[in-house]
């Protein structure tokens, strides 16, 4: 018949770490250091590869300075080819997530540049339909017609609605609408010294 003492002995001994053991290792053997007879060889078919033959996901290219980068982080994980490709898709759907918050983090701030010029009292409300008029009179001057690169460039950024670019170009064009002989605008000696006040 077993009794209670042998049970207890026999389960010291299942547990008791020998007097050479790491300390480490009996309290926390999940972070013990791996022995060299659980790190495959260099030449063992379970060693990860020391080159990575992936495939990008539709629509991406993988350039050479990326897998560069990525090829130390698939060895750290002990990944091989075949598991570093299964996260490829990740890796494009990622990539499509950044861009597509970046493009419409754009968007907003193209639309809050367009508000804020037609809620300039300078540029925009009442003045707006004169500040249009003014800014075509430059972009024309400068052969920014309605078809060329530069108009291209300002609708796609959202730089022809920035309320300074708007600003400028209002008062270029008002110099250039101005007829020989017409009076300089009127300013007040304040505006003239402080123009950005």
């Amino acid at each position: 018949m077993i009794d209670d003492d042998d049970i207890a002995a026999e389960a010291e001994a299942d547990v008791a770490p020998s007097a050479d053991a790491d300390p480490a290792a009996i309290l926390y053997p999940d972070d013990a250091p791996a022995s060299e007879a659980e790190t495959p060889p260099a030449g063992d078919p379970a060693a990860p590869p020391t080159d990575y033959q992936l495939t990008a996901p539709e629509g991406f290219d993988l350039s050479p300075q990326m897998l560069e980068e990525a090829a130390p982080v698939f060895r750290e994980l002990g990944l091989d080819s075949e598991g570093a490709n299964r996260l490829m898709p990740l890796a494009g759907k990622l990539a499509d997530h950044i861009v597509t918050g970046l493009e419409s983090d754009h968007s907003t701030l193209k639309k809050d540049w367009a508000k804020a010029t037609l809620a300039d009292p300078h540029i925009g409300g009442a003045n707006w339909n004169e500040t249009r008029r003014l800014v075509d009179t430059a972009m024309k001057y400068v052969g920014a017609g309605p078809q060329s690169e530069l108009r291209e460039l300002l609708n796609e950024s959202g730089l022809g609605n920035h309320p300074a670019f708007v600003r400028a170009f209002r008062q270029f064009g008002a110099v250039l609408a101005r007829k020989p002989g017409d009076p300089a605008p009127k300013q007040d000696r304040l505006s003239t010294l402080y123009p950005n006040d």
